[in-house]
């Protein structure tokens, strides 16, 4: 225990004390007293960029500033190991990005283990890729290799009008567009026959199912269902 330092998911923080009274709270848990708390407060508050809000209650903090008192908690034993789950489930972008740039820092002293099943924060912030999948050990690769092994690849389909070119310019624009197939559709509740079925193949690590959606749904196309992962 001595080692290791952990954030939850869902960080539990006492909400009525004061951030800098939580945090002599912890250290004296960990048995850090006198000078040496006092020292090590001030550096954790340092490190996650507490110090404008280290005199408010935690319960009037934003999310992304409870997760920094959250890390502060994690690291005041000064750990080799950190392991992080889900650390930026529920922020906003800008608290994301925030908390991906402490962590990256941290991560230059000492080792981060993070587990999550959001694939882009993987790619942002880890070295190394470990899945695991019905218990089992999968795959153990550094990113980029894993990258390499098993590629970006995922297909989304679009219900769109034959004659219409539109769909295929706005969408060409977008990084990572790889390829778009026409295939005449069948008459269903989602497809006339006068349609075309749109395949799109694109590469996930450049560019998101979502800012696909938005791109397409803009122009008044349906998307059907979700986009399929697979090999290169």
């Amino acid at each position: 225990r001595k080692r290791v330092g952990y954030l939850p998911e869902h960080n539990p923080l006492y909400l009525d004390m004061y951030v800098k009274e939580y945090l002599g709270f912890v250290a004296g848990i960990h048995h850090i007293t006198g000078q040496e708390a006092s020292k090590r407060i001030n550096e954790m508050i340092e490190m996650t960029g507490l110090g404008v809000e280290m005199h408010k209650k935690i319960g009037a903090l934003s999310k992304g500033y409870r997760q920094r008192v959250g890390l502060a908690h994690a690291l005041m034993n000064d750990p080799e190991i950190l392991i992080l789950d889900e650390p930026t489930s529920g922020l906003d972008p800008n608290q994301i990005e925030d908390v991906r740039t402490l962590i990256k820092e941290i991560g230059k002293t000492r080792t981060v283990i993070i587990s999550t099943h959001i694939l882009s924060e993987v790619e942002m912030l880890c070295s190394r890729v470990i899945i695991i999948s019905g218990g089992k050990l999968v795959a153990d690769n550094p990113t980029e290799q894993l990258r390499a092994n098993y590629g970006h690849s995922a297909v989304l389909k679009v219900t769109a009008n034959a004659s219409d070119t539109e769909l295929s310019g706005a969408v060409n624009g977008i990084d990572g567009i790889e390829n778009i197939a026409f295939e005449k559709g069948v008459k269903d509740l989602h497809v006339c026959l006068e349609d075309q079925i749109v395949s799109i193949k694109y590469d996930a690590s450049k560019t998101s199912e979502e800012t696909l959606k938005a791109a397409i749904e803009k122009l008044g196309y349906p998307v059907n269902g979700k986009a399929e992962h697979g090999h290169n």
